[in-house]
């Protein structure tokens, strides 16, 4: 038995009658049922003390059977016992019989007293007044606002009160009605009551021991103990004593379990106000799933909870209490999603508790694949619907019922409470609402900006409209001013410096480059540059140059026959000598040219200055060497440094337009600023020239226009002065808005990317 609290004095007192023999009902006037007050419940579950001295070997509702006292059917003591003795042993079974329904009372005190829950104070209770009182049985009703009359709890309930027809029990349950009305204790004779349908009746052949429970003024209540009739008056008003005693107790008992009941809503409103208060506080996404997994916990008092929402057609776990941050992909996580898949599919919640034989089978796969990776002893499942908000809703709802998230409850540690599954309907009701909305508000563009100016708008009033007015006037004014006020504008584009005379040398065939000459320095028309070698070329000119020794050979021994054997030969023979011999020559013929225009190829593989210059790529040795070149491959860039030097720009394919609209306003001729790489801060000038009628792409630049600057030679110091060095350039514009200089990349950026995209 759990410890007991310190005595309620509202609680009532121990009954005079276990100790006072002057009560008309003791158990001196009733030995032989009393004896059965000595036998102990073995299935109690608050007492497991074993009665002293007296056992009884049978059960409420059956003939005690008294082995201290055994007694003739005159009633007399046996033969061999003296009068004497059977005084004095009926004395003693009085004595131990008043002690244990003593220590029965104190028990039923004391289940008064403890935190226990209803079913079980039922049973300890019900068991005890049944030992007490050595009856046939006992029932706890109890009465429900909606339901009415329920029977709570019974021992051993009579066959006619079991197998009665609804209309019988009815009648019964009328009977213990009318005494609740009056609240007071009776007594009801076996078989008794009024006759026809509407009569009140007692269907038992047992005396019927009527109690009321009570909490405050109010009934709430009947016990009701089956008692063996042909007792006596006193012994049955003895018996009614008992049980209106023993229903103070239980009334008690009510009361305080009533208002933990009462305590322990308060404190789960209190806990909903709060995750409700909490759960519609935000309305970002994240903020409310991650609110809703951690707050829940408290409200349903599991070790878990998580969230679930679809997304483009596949669940995704996205929170779960206790964590700041998810790996989605991991394999538990990855379960509950499946399992949240299926139940969702059925659009009904999910609550397992270790009895696994009524799930349905699309269920039970993913559910055991689940708990074998999170070893939870218990989980709740419950999907989310959006809210209905009327008629129309509810009939929209009930043909698109799918949801759009789902709450896992999880305990780790021990099995679910009964508890569990109407905190957990309390706490989706609120988190259905507040997910739709945030659902909803992530679908709206610009939702975060537009709550901002929200706020602001609402923080106006008229007070500081004038500060506003002006304000805002200022404003347009500035905006005014940004398209009215013109600006210098250019078109900034990179290059590079170059000689204006410079020669691109390129593989004259195809071929492995074998020695490179140059590598850097001043070069002469005609010097070297590249040695490229073929192997097939030379295969071929061998092949050919053996060919035709054969050919050679062919023809002397042809003409040797003809002379030798001449007179020897028939016409036909010299005939067919004579196209042999023709056939030679001819082939001959055309290996000789074969062979000429195979060595001018061979004669190629040397690859010779066009200019006399200077070598651009200092690089040449690692970028060429061993390297395999194709017919018209560009190898390398002579330049001439000592005559004329421009600029070479790569001018995007997007500012075209301007470039020309410039040209249009203000001349072909624009003029070009420009700072070098090789002495940044100082700028140059210099003229446009030529704009190429070609697009090319340029490495890191994309799709460019080649714009030819004419610049002087002299302007730029001779130290800085090198091929290729990199310039950034602007090109003169006219005069635009200010608008336009500051915000024509962005909208030349939104018109391509965004507006008119290329697909």
């Amino acid at each position: 038995m759990s410890s007991a609290p310190p005595p309620n004095p509202e609680l009532p007192s121990e009954p005079n009658w276990a100790t006072d023999p002057t009560i008309p009902w003791s158990p001196g006037s009733a030995s032989a049922d009393a004896s059965l007050a000595g036998s102990e419940n073995p299935t109690s579950p608050r007492s497991r003390t074993r009665a002293p001295e007296t056992r009884s070997r049978t059960g409420p509702g059956q003939p005690a059977r008294t082995d201290q006292l055994p007694r003739t059917p005159s009633g007399t003591a046996p033969t061999g016992t003296s009068a004497a003795d059977s005084g004095a042993d009926a004395d003693d079974l009085v004595e131990r019989t008043r002690r244990q329904i003593r220590r029965l009372t104190q028990e039923i005190a004391a289940l008064a007293r403890a935190e226990i829950s209803l079913i079980e104070f039922h049973e300890g209770f019900l068991s005890r007044v049944t030992q007490a009182l050595v009856s046939q049985g006992a029932a706890i009703w109890l009465n429900d606002p909606e339901d009415g009359l329920q029977l709570a709890y019974q021992v051993q309930l009579p066959s006619q009160l079991i197998e009665a027809d609804p209309a019988h029990l009815s009648r019964h349950q009328s009977l213990l009605l009318r005494h609740m009305e009056r609240g007071e204790a009776g007594l009801v004779p076996p078989r008794a009551g009024a006759h026809g349908e509407t009569g009140l009746v007692n269907p038992t052949d047992s005396v019927l021991v009527l109690a009321p429970l009570h909490v405050g003024d109010e009934v709430v209540g009947m016990v009701e103990v089956f008692q063996r009739s042909g007792s006596g008056p006193a012994t049955q008003r003895g018996y009614l004593r008992f049980l209106a005693q023993m229903a103070e107790h239980a009334s008690a008992f009510l009361k305080s379990h009533q208002y933990r009941e009462l305590r322990e809503r308060h404190e789960l409103l209190e806990r909903l106000d709060q995750f409700s208060a909490e759960v519609h506080r935000h309305l970002e996404l994240e903020s409310v799933l991650f609110a809703v997994v951690n707050e829940g916990r408290n409200v349903v008092g599991v070790d878990r909870v998580s969230i679930a929402i679809r997304r483009r057609g596949r669940w995704q776990i996205r929170a779960v209490s206790g964590l700041d941050s998810i790996e989605r992909r991991s394999a538990d996580l990855k379960s509950a999603a499946r399992l949240v898949a299926s139940v969702c599919r059925v659009n009904e919640p999910l609550w397992y508790t270790g009895d696994d034989q009524e799930l349905p089978p699309q269920l039970e796969t993913p559910l055991h694949e689940y708990l074998d990776l999170s070893h939870a002893k218990s989980i709740g499942i419950v999907p989310l619907f959006p809210p209905a908000t009327g008629a129309e809703d509810e009939s929209k709802r009930a043909d698109d019922p799918d949801p759009n998230g789902c709450l896992i409850f999880e305990r780790l540690t021990s099995a679910g409470s009964e508890r569990d599954r109407p905190r957990a309907a309390a706490v989706a009701a609120h988190v259905e609402r507040a997910l739709t909305n945030a659902l909803e508000l992530e679908t709206v563009p610009f939702s975060r900006a537009l709550r901002r100016v929200g706020r602001g708008l609402r923080e106006l009033h008229f007070g500081n409209l004038s500060t506003v007015g002006l304000v805002l006037a200022a404003v347009a004014a500035v905006i005014g001013g940004l398209f009215v006020i013109p600006y210098p504008y250019s078109i900034k584009t990179p290059g590079q410096l170059t000689p204006s005379q410079r020669q691109d040398v390129y593989s004259p065939i195809d071929g492995t480059v074998d020695i490179i000459d140059v590598t850097g320095g001043e070069v002469a028309v005609g010097d070297r540059l590249i040695q490229l070698t073929n192997e097939q070329l030379i295969e071929e000119i061998s092949s050919l140059e053996t060919r035709h020794r054969q050919l050679e050979q062919q023809i002397t021994s042809i003409k040797q026959q003809m002379v030798g054997n001449a007179a020897q030969l028939s016409p036909g023979d010299e005939l067919k000598l004579y196209a042999e011999q023709a056939a030679a020559q001819t082939e001959v013929a055309s290996l000789l040219r074969t062979l000429d225009r195979k060595r001018r190829e061979l004669e190629l593989l040397s690859v010779t200055a066009p200019i006399s210059g200077t070598l651009v790529d200092d690089q040449i040795t690692q970028r060429l060497r061993r390297r395999r070149v194709d017919r018209g491959q560009k190898l390398l860039t002579l330049v001439n440094p000592a005559g004329a030097w421009e600029l070479e720009l790569y001018l995007p394919e997007k500012r075209l337009w301007e470039l020309r609209e410039a040209q249009e306003n203000l001349g072909d001729e624009l003029t070009v600023s420009f700072e070098l790489a090789t002495l940044p801060g100082k700028v140059f000038q210099g003229t446009i020239v030529e704009v190429d009628r070609f697009a090319s792409v340029q490495g890191g630049e994309g799709n460019s226009i080649a714009v030819r600057v004419r610049i002087e030679r002299d302007d730029i110091p001779a130290e800085v002065r090198v091929a290729g060095a990199r310039v950034v350039a602007k090109i003169e514009g006219g005069q635009r808005s200010v608008a336009y200089v500051l915000f024509n990349d962005f909208w030349q950026m939104l018109r391509s990317q965004v507006l008119f995209p290329l697909s």
